[in-house]
Parts: C-alpha cells; sequence; structure tokens
C-alpha cells in the first residue's frame, strides 16, 4: 500500500479510498488472463453452438451455447473494466490476450467438435466450423475492441 503517492493537500479519506482501490486491482498479468479465459470460454461455446446450428442439431442446445457465449462475453466485459495496477497499457495487454485466444482456435474448433460428436453420438459432421464463424464470433465480441 506503501506505492500509492500522498499528497498532502488531500483528505485521508481520498488516501485510504486510493489505496484499496489500488489493492484491488489487478497486475497486468492476472487481468490479461482473465480476459483470457472469458474468451476461450466464448469462443467454445460459440463453436458448438454453430456446429449444432449448421449440422441441424438440437435447437434447444443452439440456444443454450449461444447464451453461454454471451453471458461469458458479458464477463470479459467486466473484467475488462476492473482496474490494472499502475493502470497502463490496458489495451495492448487486451491485444495480447485476443491474441493468444487467436493462436488457439484450431485447438478449440477441434475440441467443439470432439464436444458435439460425443454429446450427439455421431461418428462425423457434415458440416465444420469455417473462418467465417471464427469472424462471426470476434464480431460479436467486438465490443471488448474498445
Amino acid at each position: 500500500m506503501s506505492n500509492v503517492p500522498v499528497s498532502s493537500t488531500r483528505s485521508l479519506r481520498c488516501i485510504i479510498a486510493e489505496m484499496i482501490l489500488f489493492e484491488k486491482a489487478h497486475s497486468r498479468e492476472d487481468w490479461k488472463n482473465h480476459i483470457v479465459n472469458y474468451l476461450t470460454g466464448a469462443i467454445r461455446e460459440f463453436y458448438k453452438g454453430r456446429l449444432a446450428e449448421k449440422n441441424n442439431l438440437s435447437p434447444q442446445d443452439v440456444e443454450h451455447w449461444y447464451k453461454e457465449t454471451r453471458g461469458l462475453i458479458d464477463g470479459a466485459l467486466a473484467a475488462y473494466d476492473t482496474s490494472i495496477k499502475g493502470g497502463k497499457n490496458k489495451q495492448k495487454a487486451y491485444k495480447e490476450a485476443r491474441a493468444e485466444v487467436i493462436l488457439a482456435d484450431a485447438e478449440r474448433r477441434r475440441n467443439a467438435t470432439r464436444v458435439i460428436l460425443k454429446d450427439f453420438k455421431l461418428e462425423k459432421l457434415e458440416h465444420n466450423i469455417t473462418d467465417e464463424d471464427t469472424e462471426a464470433f470476434w464480431e460479436l465480441a467486438n465490443v471488448l475492441n474498445a
């Protein structure tokens, strides 16, 4: 808490409030990991929903997975609104988090495909995830790209 600059012209209440906020702020790496976790979950749920939709599987499951996607994106938004200690480079940290998720895209596609095949007891899907599906996800998640 001693890292918070103290000015003699500020009230003690103000100083204490700033100290509490500073301590609640996440380290840059922790903050970025929160964003990665939410985006990873969101894209996984989106891909499951998209696969089920494209392959004419359960509309209830499609709706469920899309609802989960929106909830996780909302979670990412809430995490985005939290503070980073030092308050610097938040946008850069977000871009790094997004890049991590994009790098693992092939793995997310395979994972979603495995889940759909297993859940619906299928051997093969007629339609797979395409780059257009990935673009659709990032358009949905674009609210984070402030």
